[in-house]
């Protein structure tokens, strides 16, 4: 496995790499846990993850004669919840855990969140080790001290400042991935290619021209792009551990890809892919960003083949644009009437930099048409045909909903089959249409 030392802050994290190597995690586990006495593992995952990959991970931590609970919660984003965070906590209690016990969030972002803010509240702090299942969590929100659960509708919004003890990555486990969440996972990448240009472009762009229409990295390439993930972190974090000054630019292309993750229900990575192409939008209208300059910057986004599943609408413009208006980047600086803040780029390789948040105000007219844009432009269909009603206004889940998908396939878009009840489609449908402004952490 190879081992790098990753900064936030004044913590210095262990983070290891490799392929194959359930046995060498169990084994690097162990020592962390000698260090100061440890009693039992709490392995936390969801259904899908429990389902691919606990069986060879227990296996290895039985080998080993290593005690171990597995605690497995509900697969999505609705089960990001106060609920859950509840069972959790009580389930970990109920099988013995102690101030001395390490919890080992197991699966995607969801799950990383749910059982990092879990450890950060037992006992006021106890270890925990992220062993990522997704390729966009292994290399994007495990590198971070942030750990929430959503509440009343807004995203993010109970949580805390808590590092974990070590993060240890098996990229082979990513071959049981979706094409959406590998996608996702490419998302992130492509955002850090046009933050910092560089050896971020040259190694990302020739792999994702290679894989064009069909995301299929070899374990190489994984290891390639996780470094390249890691060392874009790293570079900033160690001086803004609570990326609220230098590394807020991480959050280029997330105001309206945030939006549009929750209206359309898109994965997370390939939302930012959007929200990058309406800010390059943004960018040229207002002068910042040449026509040439706007065309390689989304040529380069463009090699994901990223599309959103409905038809535009005003209904659905709307909402995206409610939610932009509430993004969590409202307060860095002063309230303007009719503008809001967002981070644009000039070029690739150049943010734009107006001040030390690097966030422009943008006016209100651009920011609608750039989502009009955005809607019109990037929509494909995909031979469905929605009533006129539920396109308006009832976006199509992401196949990505849970942390880590059946084993690697064409992600297949889904619609009404995915509400299993009236209940739950009217509930998409009061979530597009009358939920308030969405908070982001």
């Amino acid at each position: 496995m190879e081992r790098f030392e990753f900064t936030i802050g004044e913590d210095v994290i262990p983070f290891l790499l490799g392929r194959q190597c359930f046995g060498e995690i169990v084994d690097e586990i162990i020592k962390i846990g000698q260090t100061q006495r440890f009693d039992r593992i709490f392995i936390g995952c969801d259904e899908t993850v429990n389902k691919l990959h606990v069986p060879a991970f227990a296996a290895a931590l039985k080998a080993k004669g290593v005690d171990f609970h597995v605690c497995v919660t509900k697969s999505g984003e609705p089960n990001k919840s106060m609920a859950s965070l509840d069972y959790i906590i009580s389930d970990l209690l109920k099988h013995d855990c102690t101030r001395n016990s390490i919890v080992v969030p197991f699966g995607g972002g969801i799950v990383g969140n749910m059982f990092g803010l879990a450890s950060a509240l037992l006992f006021r702090g106890i270890r925990f080790i992220h062993v990522p299942t997704t390729f966009l969590s292994a290399h994007d929100s495990v590198t971070s001290k942030k750990q929430a659960i959503n509440h009343t509708n807004l995203k993010n919004i109970v949580g805390t400042y808590y590092v974990p003890t070590a993060i240890m990555v098996n990229v082979s486990v990513f071959e049981t991935l979706t094409q959406d969440n590998i996608r996702s996972g490419s998302g992130e990448l492509t955002k850090n290619a046009v933050m910092f240009g560089g050896e971020h472009l040259s190694v990302l762009e020739p792999i994702l021209r290679r894989h064009r229409g069909n995301l299929q990295y070899t374990e190489e390439e994984l290891l390639q792009l996780m470094r390249m993930g890691i060392k874009a972190k790293g570079s900033l974090l160690k001086d803004d551990p609570k990326e609220r000054t230098t590394a807020i630019i991480f959050e280029y292309g997330h105001t309206v890809g945030h939006a549009v993750e929750l209206t359309y229900g898109v994965s997370h990575g390939c939302a930012v892919a959007l929200g990058m192409l309406a800010a390059s939008f943004m960018s040229e209208k207002m002068g910042l960003m040449t026509p040439e300059d706007r065309e390689a910057h989304d040529e380069l986004v463009k090699l994901l083949d990223v599309w959103l599943p409905l038809p535009p609408s005003q209904t659905l413009q709307d909402a995206v644009f409610r939610r932009v208006a509430g993004d969590n980047k409202r307060g860095y600086l002063p309230l303007k009437k009719g503008y809001y803040p967002l981070i644009l780029a000039k070029r690739i390789g150049e943010l734009h930099h107006p001040n030390k948040y690097y966030l422009e105000y943008v006016p209100e007219d651009i920011v609608r048409a750039a989502i009009a844009y955005l809607t019109t432009s990037r929509y494909r269909s995909h031979g469905l045909v929605p009533s006129a009603e539920t396109a308006a206004a009832v976006p199509t889940p992401a196949p990505s909903a849970v942390d880590s998908g059946s084993r690697r396939r064409a992600a297949r878009p889904v619609f009404l089959s995915h509400f299993a009840s009236a209940q739950m489609l009217s509930s998409w449908v009061a979530s597009v249409l009358f939920t308030p402004p969405t908070a982001q952490a």
